[in-house]
């Protein structure tokens, strides 16, 4: 009986094992970050698989400190694409948001744009597919380029 028990663990243990498979590893480099005061409020990174990371945290939350992020795949120039279209953003200052469909997922961008005390400005706010909507702070250009890695 007891052989029969070790039989079953031993076979079930096998099986689990099988049911993991290892990834190759993506290298991951960072592009560039916006941060103030010691705390990191967006990074951007790039994988060896041209797929592009945005982390950022959720400013939505006041006391709560949440992270969330949205990908895409960097073809045919798509991240220089949304760097020139927040630079004409903030160059023209449009009334009205400009919205993007990104990535896979569904997600989408919503880009806003303001001018306060002569410094323009944009956020991004960030709804996925779920209709989850998260913000990031407020940026200028010199954080964008600083963020794409132009400076």
């Amino acid at each position: 009986m007891k052989n029969t028990l070790t039989a079953i663990l031993l076979a079930v243990s096998i099986l689990s094992f099988g049911q993991l498979e290892v990834n190759k590893t993506i290298d991951k480099k960072t592009i560039g970050e916006h941060s103030f005061a010691g705390e990191t409020y967006v990074q951007l990174f790039e994988y060896s698989d041209s797929s592009m990371l945005f982390l950022y945290r959720d400013m939505n939350f006041q006391q709560l400190v949440e992270y969330k992020s949205f990908s895409f795949k960097n073809i045919d120039g798509t991240l220089d694409s949304l760097y020139n279209i927040i630079i004409k953003g903030l160059e023209d200052q449009p009334d009205d948001a400009i919205i993007l469909n990104i990535g896979k997922d569904g997600d989408r961008l919503a880009i806003t744009f303001q001018k306060s005390l002569g410094v323009r400005s944009f956020r991004i706010a960030h709804y996925n597919k779920a209709g989850v909507r998260g913000e990031v702070k407020y940026m200028t250009k010199k954080h964008l380029v600083k963020l794409f890695g132009k400076g």
